[in-house]
């Protein structure tokens, strides 16, 4: 009976894995806030959330895998582990169940996709018994007729991989796994048709002549053509003991082929070996948008262990270079998105929808993340940009699994194994410029001799005003307008609209995209710290840096600017494991000030979570030797397996310390490569335990050297910044890193004049040398900068005053052929005080 159990669960779990390619895996990377309160979303597009908490089942409806409209209403697939697969439909304002749990038979466990033919809705599902299809002929829900049962008569095909119509027809085609403990073979994948939604015609059997091609994942018409695209791969077993099997899946290479007669009896293979990346393992979406065939790929190789007496997976592991989308013309392939988005994180394209937003007719995609947060991107013809919060605004939500465009609304439904599944409907943005027309910057004070200045830069060729507006703990305040000229920059003295206040937040609105920073002095200027600021709150931050001993006091700040109070919790991460912090209450356009040592007192090593009920903005201070040195830096809304650093020196008196936190529930190995002006050298790997944090000091690898950048690579997502310290620690600055390199960046802070020197950084962490165009923007307008070359892995410094002496305000922009990672640091008082911060890009 154990080994029957183990089997029809390891079925289970293999199908769900070959299925989303590796959704299983993305799911229990990272742990997620569980107490969020519905609302509507506040950060990137406009987006509401319409059904929470799974539909009223809690964690057993884990996942929205399907969504479809037929006869003008709006259809949710629903996922189990443990009830059978459920479907329900959009009434209003509220969603009603339309069948029985797994209608009927508990081991339909997924609905894996859902299509409209011929008037009625039909539903593939996932078994391991043999996948099935179901017809709605409604209306109740216990209308429906099972039209294909035990897999299309093979038991092998434990899941429909997709379900479309063409040329008056329904496919579906397979995915095929037989399990034994020998292992796991297949027979291939399968296509199947159907005329009148009852009588099956096998079409391509024996995965396109090849049993590799384990599933047939994506369906999809363009050009009077019908396109599949396989999975590929292998999955093997492994019994390490008596209770525990180690369930390994390698990529093979994904296929796309396609039909080129009546029936795919007459087909042609368009691409193989993964097209580009042998680690291509699947084609998990397809879509014709624009002229077009998009196809985005789920990249990688994982493994778990499954535990058979408890029936849980344990050890989940995924390697990946990150998904791919290639565009298809008819005669060619064109890489679209190579390696993932922000990194290598972003592992599977998990579904394509074209929609409509103010017009404007775009292609959306949703993202499976190693980090444990899905996300939603949109495709405007040219450029790729963030179409919603990562999550839909809850860190929950492990991925975004269905979308659908229906009345006029884009429809996305949730992956959420804590609270269960979501529905959020709503429109993104119609363009990246979009992101960028809205900053937050939490940190700000104009009291004991604190003095706060916002910078604006305005990279557009046109001219903006910006509405200045902040936030103290009693509430906002209104700031100045402020107009800016095409391609200039202008700085603003918080203290002219709120003088005397400890704790001052701040939002600044454009007409047009903008760059904006905030710089902060004190001790009459002997110190300060600078950051750029974040386009959009969020639940959930974390930040790596800090430090109560040694007079070293840190400060976390948080901002809501939201209209409804928010309550924020804290949880410090130290060596010695995980320490709960306080809860704060912020009133709707608030700012409140957290004291770390009242929690953690005498603490070298502190790192921070915050996680809120409402969407907040979270930055961290540190402040030492009786406050004559501080440094400042936003935080980060998701861990990553890269993150980039360019700024460190070890020589004049510098040393620089790259912070790591953990925030996993598990351990996790993080590998440091430096980068300096003749090239790369390795650095240490170090072992950084649950919720913890570890500093590693770049000068125990790399002596007396001014310039130098990291990468740092973890096998689980982490997040990373850097600090640096000179002058026998009197000052310091510190940023986050970055997780993605660009060909373009922004800094809009800057100065040349009364003692002050400004450097702009540029690390790349390419493998080919790259050329470097820096421009600067003045009040008075653009000044052309110097163009730099940069050796592979290698870091540059840029002193400004070289073009641009005795200039107050100077903001730059960073232009390169290829992506490369941009900060900025800047000087005064004979270098007894410097600040820091990461570009922006926009």
């Amino acid at each position: 009976m154990k080994g029957k159990i183990m089997r029809k669960h390891l079925a289970y779990i293999v199908v769900l894995v070959v299925l989303t390619v590796a959704v299983a895996f993305s799911m229990s990377l990272s742990a997620g806030f569980a107490g969020e309160s519905a609302r509507p979303g506040t950060g990137i597009g406009q987006w509401q959330r319409l059904s929470s908490g799974g539909f009223g089942k809690g964690s057993a409806n884990l996942s929205v895998t399907a969504l479809a409209q037929c006869g003008g209403k709006l259809y949710a697939g629903v996922s189990t582990e443990t009830i059978g697969s459920l479907v329900m439909v959009k009434n209003g304002s509220t969603w009603t169940e339309m069948s029985n749990p797994g209608f009927g038979n508990a081991d339909n466990k997924a609905v894996a996709r859902m299509a409209a033919f011929n008037g009625k809705l039909y539903v593939g599902t996932g078994n391991e018994s043999g996948c099935e299809v179901w017809r709605f002929d409604g209306p109740g829900k216990t209308n429906w007729t099972r039209v294909v049962s035990g897999g299309f008569g093979k038991t092998g095909n434990k899941a429909v991989g997709a379900l479309v119509v063409f040329n008056g027809k329904l496919y579906a085609s397979t995915i095929n796994m037989s399990y034994s403990f020998s292992g796991v073979s297949s027979a291939g994948a399968e296509i199947y048709s159907t005329g009148d939604g009852a009588a099956w015609t096998p079409e391509m059997t024996g995965g396109f002549g090849n049993t590799e091609n384990i599933g047939v994942t994506a369906l999809c018409e363009y050009g009077s053509k019908l396109y599949a695209g396989t999975d590929r791969v292998r999955v093997t077993t492994e019994f390490v003991d008596f209770t525990h099997v180690k369930v390994i899946m390698t990529s093979l290479g994904c296929e796309l082929w396609k039909m080129t007669g009546a029936t795919w009896a007459a087909r042609s293979k368009i691409a193989g070996d993964g097209i580009t990346d042998k680690r291509n393992a699947g084609i998990s979406a397809m879509s014709a948008y624009s002229g077009k065939l998009y196809v985005g790929t789920t990249n990688g190789d994982g493994s778990l262990i499954y535990d058979i007496s408890a029936q849980k997976t344990s050890d989940e592991t995924y390697s990946s270079s990150g998904l791919f989308v290639y565009s298809y013309n008819g005669a060619s392939i064109t890489e679209s998105v190579r390696g993932g988005f922000e990194s290598t994180d972003d592992m599977g394209a998990n579904s394509f929808e074209v929609v409509n937003a103010g017009g404007k007719s775009m292609l959306l995609l949703s993202v499976l993340s190693a980090a444990g947060v899905g996300k939603l991107k949109a495709f405007d013809g040219n450029d790729w940009f963030s179409a919603a919060d990562p999550g839909m605004g809850n860190p929950n939500n492990k991925g975004i699994t269905s979308l659908e465009f229906f009345d006029g609304l884009t429809y996305a439904g949730t992956t959420n194994e804590t609270q269960g599944c979501e529905v959020w409907a709503g429109t993104p943005p119609t363009s990246r410029a979009e992101l960028s027309k809205t900053w937050y910057l939490a940190e700000g004070c104009t009291n004991g001799g604190f003095e706060t200045w916002i910078l604006i830069q305005n990279p557009n060729s046109v001219k903006t005003t910006a509405q200045v507006t902040y936030m103290t703990p009693t509430g906002e305040r209104k700031g100045p307008a402020v107009d800016l000229a095409p391609n200039s920059r202008k700085s603003i003295n918080v203290a002219e609209s709120v003088p005397s206040e400890w704790s001052v937040s701040t939002v600044i609105s454009a007409d047009q995209p903008i760059v904006a920073e905030r710089a902060m002095y004190w001790n009459n200027r002997k110190a300060g710290h600078d950051s750029v600021g974040v386009t959009a709150p969020f639940p959930v931050w974390y930040l790596a840096e800090g430090c109560t001993n040694g007079g070293f006091e840190t400060w976390v700040l948080i901002q809501n600017p939201g209209d409804v109070p928010a309550m924020a919790v804290l949880t410090y991460m130290t060596d010695k494991g995980k320490v709960d912090g306080p809860t704060v209450d912020l009133p709707a356009h608030s700012r409140k000030s957290v004291d770390v040592a009242e929690k953690v007192p005498g603490e070298w090593n502190v790192s921070t979570k915050v996680t809120a009920d409402q969407p907040v903005i979270a930055e961290r201070a540190v402040y030492w030797n009786n406050r004559n040195g501080g440094h400042d830096s936003i935080g980060v809304t998701t861990a990553s397996s890269v993150w980039y650093l360019a700024e460190g020196s070890t020589n004049g008196g510098f040393e620089t310390w790259v912070l790591v936190q953990n925030s996993g529930d598990v351990a996790v190995n993080a590998t440091l490569t430096f980068m300096t002006p003749s090239g790369s050298t390795p650095g240490p790997t170090v072992n950084i335990p649950a919720n913890s944090r570890v500093s590693v000091d770049v000068g125990e690898t790399v002596q007396a050297q001014w310039s130098i950048s990291t990468k740092v690579t973890a096998d689980r997502p982490v997040i990373a910044e850097r600090a640096v310290y000179w002058g026998s620690r009197v000052e310091g600055h510190d940023s986050i890193g970055v997780t993605c390199a660009n060909d373009t960046w922004y800094m809009a802070e800057g100065s040349t004049n009364g003692g002050f020197e400004t450097w702009v950084l540029i690390q790349n962490p390419g493998e080919q040398e790259t050329t470097a165009n820096v421009v600067y923007m003045t009040p008075n307008g653009e000044k052309q900068g110097p163009v730099v070359s940069l050796p592979p892995n290698g870091r540059v410094s840029i002193n400004i005053s070289d073009v641009l002496p005795g200039e107050w305000s100077v903001s730059t922009k960073v232009t390169a052929n290829h992506p490369v990672i941009c900060e900025r640091s800047v000087y005064w008082g004979n270098r007894t005080g410097g600040t820091n911060s990461i570009g922006a890009v926009i």
